[in-house]
């Protein structure tokens, strides 16, 4: 033990000479705690384990820690133990750690060590894939397949080098590790589609696999084009009303694919709307009923056999001033200075009303014979 001299004096003793006294104190340096060195260090799965040695006369240990790039370290709690775990952390980030050994006086003795954390797992394994149930038009979700030997779970995924398809919902990864991807053919688009994907474990990428599948076709509905309102007069059918049809995937005909339907068939008889030409070019011509007239909406549809598609168009057929009837009268024979008897005929206007006193009028082509006056009609 090494001591340092504080002070001499001396004592006095009642009777006799004086005797002196020397008062020493330990030395500071026995009062830090002993040296102890680190022992192991483990970096596994975002954590940082730190094992050291025993110091002699620690009470406690602190484990401090900071990455390279902070000014101070950030105390843990303080433990008992030679062993201390510091998470989470990140791979490939230097971070330095300080274990420091406390005293019951508070004296410190510390240890500080570098570490650049790196994962020493397994990566992920992804294999190819042959999705089902991926339809025209439509958007698929596609399961991705992956397994890892240390049983983590994919946080995520990533998809690459897609064919024949466009990702419509991004890949991502649920809590339970399922990964899922939408994807959805160009506009009418059947047969072969690909991509390539991978998964991520613990920051680990896995390999890349293929996922090949199978757009399966849809029937499309068929396509008829727009027509502007018609107009046409009474009795009169309408010119040609020129339109087109058109469908992906199937045979269209004018005269077996279109039908043309009336609002209101007094107006416009269905049978009166007659569709001809070669598709997709087709024109359909509208008769009205005879002396009919107003408004009316005429629909034509055209159908694949499974699917429909129409266009509706307002047609208005203008009145027109129809003319009188007179009926036939056979001819007659009276005689001379005798009036005739009377002569029953009848007289109609669709449009109007008439009488026979003032809508009809008589004329005779030879007045010596019958003068217009001697005509009487009642």
């Amino acid at each position: 033990m090494i001591f340092s001299a504080l002070s001499c004096q001396k004592n006095p003793i009642a009777g006799g000479s004086g005797v002196s006294r020397v008062i020493v104190a330990p030395n500071s340096k026995l009062n830090l705690p002993g040296p102890f060195n680190i022992t192991n260090i483990l970096s596994n799965r975002g954590s940082i384990d730190i094992l050291w040695s025993r110091s002699r006369g620690a009470d406690y240990y602190i484990y401090k820690y900071k990455l390279n790039t902070d000014v101070d370290f950030t105390d843990r709690a303080a433990v008992t133990t030679t062993i201390d775990s510091l998470n989470p952390v990140f791979d490939n980030l230097t971070y330095e750690v300080k274990i420091v050994a406390v005293n019951a006086l508070g004296i410190r003795e510390s240890n500080v060590v570098t570490i650049v954390p790196t994962n020493t797992d397994s990566a992920p394994i992804v294999a190819d894939i042959t999705p089902t149930g991926i339809s025209e038009d439509a958007q698929g979700l596609i399961q991705l397949q992956y397994s890892d030997v240390n049983g983590d779970l994919a946080s995520s995924c990533a998809i690459s080098s897609p064919t024949n398809v466009t990702i419509t919902q991004a890949c991502s990864c649920n809590i339970g590790g399922f990964c899922t991807v939408g994807v959805t053919g160009g506009a009418d688009y059947n047969g072969s589609a690909s991509f390539q994907y991978s998964v991520t474990t613990f920051g680990i990428v896995s390999n890349l696999a293929m996922a090949n599948f199978t757009i399966a076709p849809a029937n499309d509905a068929p396509t008829i084009a727009t027509i502007t309102n018609k107009t046409t007069n009474e009795d009169t059918a309408t010119t040609a009303i020129a339109f087109t049809i058109a469908d992906n995937d199937s045979t269209l005909t004018c005269a077996a694919s279109v039908s043309g339907t009336s609002s209101n068939t007094s107006i416009v008889a269905n049978s009166g709307i007659i569709i001809s030409g070669t598709a997709p070019n087709c024109s359909a011509v509208v008769t009205p009923v005879a002396n009919a007239n107003g408004a009316v909406s005429i629909t034509l549809s055209v159908s694949d056999g499974a699917i429909s598609a129409a266009s509706t168009f307002s047609l208005t057929v203008n009145p027109v001033n129809d003319a009188p009837t007179v009926s036939a009268i056979a001819d007659q024979s009276t005689f001379e200075s005798a009036a005739s008897g009377a002569i029953a005929f009848t007289i109609s206007d669709i449009d109007n009303t008439l009488s026979c006193a003032t809508s009809v009028s008589a004329t005779s082509s030879n007045t010596s014979i019958v003068a217009h006056s001697g005509i009487t009609i009642g």
